[in-house]
């Protein structure tokens, strides 16, 4: 997709009261592919003592194009709202504004819309912020929460990644080109080794079992040194983890950033399509898919034989991979979104009937929320000096038998 700037227009003081952050407000368009919403990706950047940048992208067709009277010009109009609590009481609002930008072109257009706006924000602290985003042609308003980190401890909100045209917003460089890694001018200067692997962790077990321990140090397979000029480098030749640590200062975290393969998120090999299956398919099935000499047909093979013809085969394939894609743009952290906790319910459950968000936590709910058959999951937010976007979720054996159901409906053609 082709990436467009969104322009700022004004801004204006706002937010003079407080709003409960209740995590009662559904979020159900957050992961819903038909749902036309504003679904920003954020990147925090602490370049100053005294303030900070927020770089956010969206992408087009989410957001109404429309005209105002006399003009024929197609514009997108969007309202960004922003508060920034203090750490230690969230009733209190250090920062807040509201922001208007346009952005041209057309609602069958397929780009990506970018922009970004500075903010106060003092050094040494975690500070929660509420962004609120308004699509004024659709009159629809969204709400999401992160956290600001910036205690001087080199966490990821102390890097910028861009490549020539643009800042790379979830650290995903599945790019041919090098890239400029930025450092704030808050971080120590001096050497710095960036550090190559391409260890792939393991996909996340059934939600009744508990996970196999994850290695969080790894031994990489090389490292080069790296030398910041005006707080900048240029990388190329990068691998599937790369971990960039300061030398003179081992309190500092390392900043990760990833390459899984060039279409990432998207599925666009056959040998990609393999591993996803693992969820729904026997161990003998798994294994023949990935012994297969001819992958494609071994594929087609096992969708027609859960899917009983051609026509509801092909159905079945666009459905689940439409999800595993979905969960690779919202839910990949250190390791690919299809693999978390998150990706695993989303593919084989689908979209939740409710979303709960806080600030830390997401609560999915199936089906009627005071249903005895409704089912609950819970993913709380963990800290992770490797991605900012894990959520692990609350297992419980219980979960087991409605587990079975639920993939089982995938194995008898009904999950439409």
């Amino acid at each position: 997709m082709k990436a467009n700037i969104l322009i700022f227009i004004s801004s204006i003081f706002l937010f003079a009261c407080t709003v409960s952050k209740s995590s009662r407000y559904d979020y159900t368009y957050l992961y819903d592919e038909d749902q036309k919403a504003i679904k920003p990706s954020f990147k925090v950047f602490h370049h100053q003592n005294d303030s900070s940048t927020l770089f956010f992208k969206l992408k087009s067709d989410d957001v109404l194009f429309g005209k105002l009277s006399n003009d024929s010009t197609l514009t997108a109009r969007i309202l960004c709202k922003y508060r920034v609590y203090h750490p230690e009481d969230q009733k209190t609002i250090l920062d807040s504004t509201t922001m208007a930008f346009h952005s041209f072109g057309e609602n069958s257009n397929q780009n990506i819309l970018q922009s970004h706006f500075s903010f106060k924000l003092a050094s040494g602290s975690i500070y929660p912020m509420e962004l609120r985003f308004r699509d004024q042609y659709r009159d629809l308003n969204v709400v999401y929460y992160l956290w600001l980190d910036k205690r001087i401890n080199g966490n990821e909100q102390f890097y910028l990644i861009r490549n020539e045209e643009e800042v790379i917003i979830d650290k995903q460089v599945n790019l041919s080109e090098s890239i400029i890694i930025e450092k704030s001018p808050l971080l120590p200067e001096g050497l710095y080794t960036l550090y190559f692997s391409d260890y792939s962790y393991s996909m996340t077990p059934p939600p009744f079992a508990e996970p196999a321990t994850e290695r969080e140090t790894l031994d990489y397979d090389s490292s080069r040194n790296i030398i910041f000029v005006d707080n900048k480098t240029r990388v190329e030749n990068w691998s599937t983890i790369n971990q960039l640590k300061c030398n003179s200062e081992d309190s500092l975290l390392p900043f990760y950033f990833y390459d899984y393969y060039p279409a990432f998120p998207d599925i666009s090999e056959f040998n990609q399509m393999i591993e996803p299956l693992r969820y729904i398919t026997t161990t003998k099935e798994y294994n023949q898919l990935k012994n297969a000499a001819n992958i494609k047909r071994e594929i087609d093979n096992f969708w027609l034989k859960i899917g009983g013809n051609a026509e509801k085969a092909e159905k079945m394939l666009r459905l689940y991979y439409k999800r595993v894609q979905m969960a690779n743009e919202k839910f990949t952290s250190y390791k690919e979104g299809w693999k978390t906790d998150r990706g695993i319910i989303y593919i084989v459950y689908g979209q939740p009937t409710n979303i709960y968000k806080g600030i830390s936590s997401e609560t999915w709910v199936y089906g009627e929320e005071n249903n005895i058959l409704s089912i609950k999951f819970q993913f709380n937010r963990k800290a992770d000096a490797r991605t900012n976007n894990r959520f692990d979720l609350i297992r419980n054996p219980d979960f087991k038998n409605n587990w079975y159901r639920a993939v089982d409906q995938w194995r008898q053609g009904k999950v439409f």
